[in-house]
């Protein structure tokens, strides 16, 4: 922990207005901040039993923005957004590729995937265990099913097959009735 001038018990009291400015000060991150709430959440907790949940990973991810607002500093733009650059800004596809890219790598899955190939995989099991494809167009956003058979015929294939299946046994039971 950076605190230089105060103890966690003295953070762990400190009202908003002074945590906001240590903070500033930079005598402690938010990241530091969070994580002296959470060990003091598991601390206390079982005796009190006053938290229902603690959603300790995103609070981590909530001060790691924090931290990437203060460091952008003055270059920070406020957007509003959900994703944004590191300095605020709303993210290109290069951006996104980029982060995606180091997500697949840390994962063991390597560097060759794109944010494209989700929505492939997506269709492909959706596909393959039998959705039909009025409702794989939907969920991909698509307002007809033309649409998703054209981008995505490879991926549909096992749904076309398993129809030409079915009207296969079907016409093929009924033309054994018709002949009785």
């Amino acid at each position: 922990m950076n605190v230089r001038s105060v103890s966690k018990e003295e953070v762990a009291y400190a009202g908003a207005a002074r945590l906001a400015e240590m903070v500033r000060a930079g005598e402690i991150s938010p990241s530091e901040l969070v994580e002296v709430y959470l060990e003091r959440i598991s601390r206390i907790d079982p005796k009190l039993n006053a938290y229902r949940v603690v959603l300790d990973e995103g609070a981590r991810a909530d001060a790691k923005r924090a931290e990437d607002r203060l460091a952008a500093g003055a270059l920070w733009q406020d957007h509003d957004l959900v994703f944004a650059s590191a300095i605020g800004t709303p993210l290109d596809a290069a951006n996104v590729r980029r982060e995606f890219r180091k997500i697949t790598e840390a994962a063991g899955l390597g560097v060759g995937w794109a944010p494209r190939d989700l929505r492939h995989t997506f269709v492909s099991l959706m596909s393959a265990d039998g959705v039909p494809i009025e409702e794989i167009a939907r969920l991909a956003g698509h307002n007809r099913t033309a649409t998703t058979e054209l981008v995505y015929r490879h991926e549909l294939r096992p749904v076309i097959t398993t129809g030409a299946e079915v009207m296969d046994r079907i016409l093929n039971a009924s033309g054994r009735q018709n002949r009785s």
